[in-house]
């Protein structure tokens, strides 16, 4: 089956996404101080996160919205960016509370998952069949 670049493009930033999550909840579970998981979020959310979520938002997003069917995709995905946003607001205001760090790692992990297991197939499943047109 022939898959479109942009999508494995997509699956390598969910990995580093989920990499994330993984080192934020091993990073609690060895109670590293909120101020070390403050750092590393911030610098992760500045070179990759948002870069991805802009990525996404003027790719994916317009890509979804094309799509009847896929319209409540396109809120699901825009909804998620905008709660992350407000997750990471909160961490660069304040940042002191560890359960922060928890949500956001949550938050960013069922994210990069619906788009891996919901979204990524049935726009894969899409290109496949235009291509063999």
């Amino acid at each position: 089956m022939k898959t479109n670049y942009a999508f494995h493009v997509l699956q390598l930033q969910h990995a580093e996404e989920l990499e994330y999550c993984r080192l934020i909840r091993e990073a609690i579970r060895r109670h590293i101080s909120p101020d070390v998981l403050k750092s590393y979020t911030l610098d992760f959310w500045t070179k990759r996160l948002q870069q991805d979520f802009r990525e996404e938002e003027t790719k994916l997003l317009p890509m979804l919205k094309s799509y009847e069917s896929a319209c409540s995709y396109h809120n699901l995905v825009r909804l998620d960016h905008e709660l992350i946003q407000r997750v990471m607001e909160h961490i660069v205001q304040d940042g002191s509370e560890v359960r922060v760090y928890a949500l956001l790692a949550e938050l960013v992990e069922q994210h990069a998952r619906y788009e891996e297991e919901v979204i990524l197939p049935r726009l894969n499943a899409d290109y496949t069949l235009m291509q063999a047109v």
